[in-house]
């Protein structure tokens, strides 16, 4: 089971994947267009980590929208096994712990963000 303090370091590591996805010149430009698309409504790190000592509930729209528009990218590159060797390998270790589409969803809509962190992992 992915622990919490796993889950929200691979959210981190998903921003940072996004950066090194956009600047990838192994990759095809429409993926590239995608990661610098989705990296502008993608949760910071610190914004995050302020919603979890605010006790928010749930995550803002934007953000839930771009962590599944991330996951389809990062998956559509992991299947295809494109990109440089260094994206390929940061793309298989965000991925170990990085929420699926159930948990993005129920992240979404759960009562507190502190909530989801408990949410198990079924990937």
């Amino acid at each position: 089971m992915t622990m919490p303090d796993e889950r929200l370091r691979a959210i981190g590591w998903g921003e940072e994947l996004l950066q090194q996805i956009a600047s990838d010149t192994a990759l095809p430009k429409t993926l590239t267009a995608a990661a610098q698309r989705i990296a502008l409504t993608y949760p910071p790190s610190q914004a995050l980590e302020q919603a979890i000592s605010s006790v928010a509930h749930g995550l803002q729209p934007a953000w839930t929208s771009a962590l599944l528009d991330a996951l389809e990218l990062f998956d559509e590159i992991r299947i295809r096994a494109i990109g440089s060797a260094g994206t390929r390998s940061d793309l298989r270790y965000t991925l170990r712990h990085f929420p699926d589409k159930t948990t993005i969803r129920a992240m979404s809509y759960s009562s507190s963000i502190q909530e989801w962190l408990r949410l198990p992992r079924n990937r």
